[in-house]
């Protein structure tokens, strides 16, 4: 009997021996496969809170429009915390937001929070892409990494979660050394980012991200047009929402609901996009809370411009620290129990009264079938109702240095022009309101 439990015992403790040498090997090929991402700086940065044991007075999750708008030193700043952090991250789906604040309340301790929400978050039956999945596992405790996996993702996918599954094309010792080289250097510039001035972007602060690229006025292209309705807003995305808030309640935190700023073409191009402010003020209010609308931040169209954004859909740094200067106000004032209503537009028509030019522009510019030097030009823009726009195309062959009209300003909107053959050329599409001072909204494309 001796001899059989003794066999049973270094049966046990080999198996353990072996599944310990196996959890080592992965998280050792995982690490050295895995290439530096805002993961990295992320992880590092809350890890070094709880090391210190900071008091976090704010934290911030949800998707891009989060991690681009929230600059955590402002915040710091304004409400006379010592730690705020940015928990948002590219496309982040409701149920990885509820899982990133599980994760920081249980980690941080948060004293205020505010969740990031979007006209078409909680829309839809579409699953989110396994990357914005991937990149909140990333930044979670293991505990959380599994209840996540195991709760949200495909079982085909569920591999992506071994980190030496996933980079595995990465198995080369070029990649390896870089690896390797960076993290050392990371480690040896304290987990700072290289702030080159020929990048677009750079993780800048506790999970906010610098972004230098900026737009145009009028030059915002129109895309990604949809439609709001109560009617179609997902049942489990919902919940997840009202899982966020529960949690937070049942620690007795504070929570809030905000729209990030997006540009004025996106407000023009969503269908019934009212009525999805109008959801996110009543869910608030019916879960006693408070909901706010950057978007309808009273004059952005002077202190926000099309410069101050990164794309179509997100500010860049310099729009950020301007947002974050009003937003921390707002927040404070609304901490103190004092009405902010005033910082806002009523609604979209109320915004609209002072918006006094073609938000955006777009040609729709198809070749000819039979004929080379022949295109079919149709346009679109987006302004105000009362607004009937005038139309202006021009030629350039000489790389953008001089533009030729070809068809002078009009209110017609489509026409077939002739275009160059045999060369490089571009069509500059100008659309303006006819009243003067209002500005212009152009693209180019190129052929």
């Amino acid at each position: 009997m001796r001899i059989f439990k003794a066999k049973t015992f270094q049966r046990i403790c080999s198996l353990v021996i072996l599944i310990a040498f196996l959890v080592v090997g992965i998280v050792v090929m995982g690490e050295a496969l895995t290439p530096i991402s805002y993961a990295t700086y992320f992880n590092h940065d809350i890890k070094t809170i709880e090391e210190n044991n900071q008091g976090v007075g704010l934290v911030f999750v949800g998707a891009s429009r989060v991690f681009h708008s929230y600059v955590p030193e402002i915040f710091e700043q304004e409400l006379g915390t010592n730690c705020v952090v940015n928990a948002g991250s590219s496309a982040q789906p409701i149920c990885g937001t509820y899982y990133q604040l599980k994760d920081l309340v249980e980690r941080l301790h948060p004293e205020n929070v505010v969740i990031g929400v979007t006209w078409d978050g909680i829309v839809g039956d579409a699953k989110p892409n396994q990357q914005s999945m991937l990149i909140v596992y990333d930044r979670l405790s293991v505990s959380n990494k599994i209840e996540f996996s195991f709760t949200n993702f495909k079982t085909k996918n569920l591999l992506y979660c071994l980190r030496p599954y996933r980079y595995k094309d990465n198995m080369s010792w070029e990649i390896l050394k870089d690896n390797y080289e960076e993290k050392q250097k990371l480690i040896y510039n304290s987990y700072v980012a290289d702030r080159n001035q020929d990048q677009d972007q750079y993780y800048s602060d506790k999970g906010f991200v610098y972004f230098t690229h900026s737009c145009k006025t009028g030059n915002v292209d129109i895309r990604e047009t949809g439609i709001f309705s109560t009617e179609l807003v997902a049942e489990d995305k919902l919940d997840y929402l009202d899982a966020c808030v529960k949690l937070c309640q049942e620690h007795d935190i504070p929570v809030y609901l905000v729209s990030g700023m997006s540009t004025m073409m996106r407000l023009y191009s969503i269908e019934n996009y009212q009525e999805a402010v109008d959801f996110y003020t009543m869910y608030a209010e019916e879960h006693g809370i408070i909901y706010h609308n950057l978007n309808y931040l009273l004059d952005r169209e002077e202190i926000f411009p099309d410069e101050m954004m990164r794309d179509y859909n997100h500010l860049n740094g310099e729009g950020a620290y301007r947002v974050s200067k009003i937003y921390a106000e707002i927040l404070r004032k609304d901490m103190q129990g004092i009405d902010t209503s005033d910082y806002f537009y009523e609604d979209l028509d109320d915004l609209k009264k002072d918006v006094h030019r073609i938000v955006a522009v777009k040609g729709d510019i198809t070749m000819d079938e039979t004929d080379i030097g022949l295109a079919h030009v149709v346009i679109t823009s987006l302004q105000n109702e009362d607004i009937t726009p005038q139309y202006q195309l021009e030629i350039s062959k000489n790389d953008g240095e001089n533009y030729e009209a070809v068809v002078e300003w009009t209110e017609e909107s489509e026409w077939d022009i002739s275009v160059p053959t045999g060369q490089e050329y571009m069509i500059k599409v100008r659309a303006k309101t006819g009243n003067e001072g209002d500005a212009e909204a152009y693209q180019i494309y190129t052929f």
